[in-house]
């Protein structure tokens, strides 16, 4: 009876460690991706802000 419970013990917290580094890992790639997402935004804001000075600086 006793070793049944040790091995039920052992399996749940097996899991429990198993669902948390999951948990770990999906808020790691959700951060880097947010991160990523952000900086092609501000790459792509700042190129259209340089090509529309520079063609105000053309034209004018």
């Amino acid at each position: 009876m006793v070793v049944v419970v040790v091995v039920v013990v052992v399996v749940v917290v097996l899991l429990v460690v198993v669902v948390l580094v999951v948990v770990v890992v999906v808020v790691i790639v959700v951060v880097v991706v947010v991160v990523v997402v952000v900086v092609v935004v501000v790459v792509v804001v700042v190129v259209v802000v340089v090509v529309v000075v520079v063609l105000v600086v053309v034209f004018c």
